[in-house]
């Protein structure tokens, strides 16, 4: 990424604060174990799009290249879909949770459909925490986008605008 483009910012424990203001029942039931690092993550990751965009991926990503410049010119949202093969799950290689971009509001803010998709998922997230003392599945995140998906037609065209991006995704398990 060109530093002339943006600014990286390692968000922490420490320093998350500084960014979003949690809800301070979230923080509660993190530090009761109630929420795990994993799920606040989640919330997280959802808050700082929605408030800023930008794009997110998780350390599970090696890149062996940098991102072109021109990649965040010319997409207002992205996430990684791969729908061509015969998925047997709830995601379908539709979108990728590990990976999301939103434009930053400096270089042209988003769409409508874009605020919504992050603003929807946020909210949703809270709206569960807010009354669940445990998660019920661990693909909650999964669920809330695939509810969104099939009730929001700006968030079902949003996300089947998305070319399909990633056709070796499951190459390396075959691999094992």
């Amino acid at each position: 990424l060109s530093e002339n483009l943006c600014e990286i910012h390692l968000i922490t424990h420490d320093n998350v604060d500084e960014y979003i203001s949690l809800p301070a029942w979230v923080i509660e039931k993190f530090n009761a174990d109630i929420i795990d690092i994993t799920h606040l993550s989640d919330i997280i990751r959802m808050a700082l799009l929605d408030d800023y965009g930008g794009l997110y991926l998780d350390a599970t990503f090696y890149l062996t290249a940098g991102i072109p410049d021109d990649f965040f010119m010319e997409k207002e949202f992205f996430t990684l879909c791969d729908r061509k093969k015969d998925w047997k799950d709830l995601v379908q290689g539709r979108w990728s949770c590990n990976f999301f971009y939103k434009r930053v509001m400096q270089y042209g803010g988003t769409s409508y459909a874009g605020h919504l998709f992050f603003k929807y998922i946020k909210n949703a997230f809270y709206y569960y925490w807010a009354s669940q003392g445990k998660i019920n599945d661990y693909y909650l995140f999964d669920y809330i986008i695939d509810g969104a998906y099939r009730h929001f037609p700006e968030i079902q065209s949003l996300l089947d605008s998305v070319p399909d991006t990633n056709p070796q995704v499951a190459d390396l398990v075959f691999a094992l």
